[in-house]
């Protein structure tokens, strides 16, 4: 059997089976070779998280995931343990370097435990490992993809289309809100960030997380720093806060800039109407609004406004026939 047929078949590589699939590189495995692949084991992936294998399942991560899947594999030779010696290296199709390990019997590859050895197939060879690995260059985006903290920021970027933006050269700082902060939001607001519909409020949102530069913590100083949204954000370096949000990791180097982890997603670039359309007690607030033609006169920098703004019972209260003539 060819080498995807044997993992198709064992239980234990599921989920490379799975990846594989979603990456279109069955076919490819399918072919002569000879191949040596290093087959990451289903507890490796689970390694990586639920939701960072999820991200990279997505379809719009094909190209990540294709890079990360054809780091495992060597074409134009089946290596056996037996060939393989401490410290030889080897050029995976991704073009990735990798360092073997063997001693005292125990073989790695890149510091992965090769739990299974040899298995040979007529088109060349597996060899089961108990690590996933990742490039040893990640760009922005990638990083937050492959990092447990940041899978809903990468999920905001994919929705958001801003993936391709933040893989070119940059240089970016990126303050990146955990899962928990765009949790903080509730599940109605993360929803219409996500709809497709409000894609360019979601892009507002993102970019003013983004500054055109690399600043590492020790470059950052008290005072504002615009950001890619054009707005500003501003940097307190005695409490280690961006907006007044907790700092909580910072230097998460990356190959086109830098991450630093923040606890809470920052929203000071919306307008008046932008806060309306997430917060679900002003949604019938937001459906008056547009009625009344009033979006542009809100949305304007004209300002600044104070808006008294009913919330969706107080609307209610009206009584359906009075709310219904508002909302003609």
């Amino acid at each position: 059997m060819v080498i995807v047929d044997i993992a198709a078949d064992n239980q234990d590589l599921s989920t490379l089976v799975a990846a594989l699939t979603a990456a279109d590189l069955i076919t490819p495995l399918q072919g002569d070779g000879p191949f040596t692949v290093f087959a990451p084991r289903n507890q490796a992936f689970l390694d990586l998280g639920a939701d960072v294998v999820a991200g990279l399942l997505a379809e719009g991560n094909v190209d990540i995931l294709t890079r990360i899947l054809t780091i495992h594999v060597i074409e134009g030779a089946a290596v056996f343990s037996g060939d393989l010696s401490d410290g030889q290296t080897v050029t995976t199709i991704e073009g990735e370097v990798l360092t073997i390990g063997v001693s005292g019997g125990a073989v790695t590859v890149n510091g992965a435990n090769v739990s299974t050895a040899d298995i040979e197939a007529t088109n060349g060879v597996i060899h089961i490992i108990d690590d996933v690995l990742v490039p040893a260059e990640l760009n922005v985006y990638e990083t937050a993809l492959l990092t447990p903290a940041t899978t809903t920021l990468a999920t905001a970027i994919l929705a958001a289309g801003l993936d391709d933006d933040l893989q070119t050269a940059g240089p970016f700082t990126v303050f990146a809100p955990i899962n928990d902060g765009f949790g903080e939001l509730g599940s109605y607001s993360l929803d219409v960030l996500l709809d497709p519909a409000n894609q360019a409020l979601l892009v507002d949102v993102l970019t003013y997380h983004v500054v055109a530069d690399e600043l590492a913590l020790a470059d950052l100083t008290n005072g504002p720093l615009t950001t890619l949204e054009g707005g500003d954000v501003e940097i307190n370096t005695a409490l280690g806060t961006v907006n007044g949000v907790m700092i909580n990791t910072t230097d998460v180097g990356a190959s086109n800039g830098i991450i630093h982890l923040i606890d809470d997603v920052m929203l000071e670039s919306l307008d008046i109407v932008q806060r309306a359309v997430i917060t679900e007690q002003t949604s019938t607030l937001v459906d008056a609004v547009v009625a009344g033609e009033l979006v542009e006169a809100l949305s304007s920098p004209n300002g600044p406004y104070t808006v008294f703004a009913p919330v969706n019972a107080a609307f209610e209260a009206l009584g359906t026939d009075r709310l219904d003539v508002i909302l003609d």
